[in-house]
């Protein structure tokens, strides 16, 4: 899995079987707020224990924090406007948070976890 943070690509790629990890420089990939409508922000990046969902207009989609192994790590709905998401319980790490509207993913960014 790959993640875009401050536009500098890295990709975690496994070493030593199933429990090691590097990141490496990798190609765009497309993770990254490159789907974002302009009006929904997610923030702040680092977060230490919320992060903000803004999705004005947008009732019904949901969201889903993926940790850098490829593993959920939280994931719930969002209703239009501000939605405050807890995510203190969270280990400190990289996580890649996807927004869906219907089956389609629509925003996919990197959240650091202080």
């Amino acid at each position: 899995m790959a993640t875009n943070v401050s536009n500098v690509f890295y990709k975690a790629t496994t070493y030593g079987g199933s429990n090691g990890y590097a990141y490496r420089h990798a190609a765009p990939s497309g993770v990254g707020n490159t789907t974002l409508p302009k009006d929904w922000k997610v923030y702040p990046v680092p977060a230490t224990s919320e992060i903000t969902i803004d999705v004005p207009e947008t009732d019904g989609a949901r969201y889903e924090l993926v940790d850098m192994a490829g593993r959920t790590a939280q994931q719930g709905t969002v209703q239009a406007g501000k939605q405050h998401v807890d995510i203190h319980s969270l280990p400190s790490g990289s996580y890649i948070i996807n927004l869906y509207t219907g089956s389609e993913r629509s925003y996919n960014s990197a959240i650091l976890k202080d």
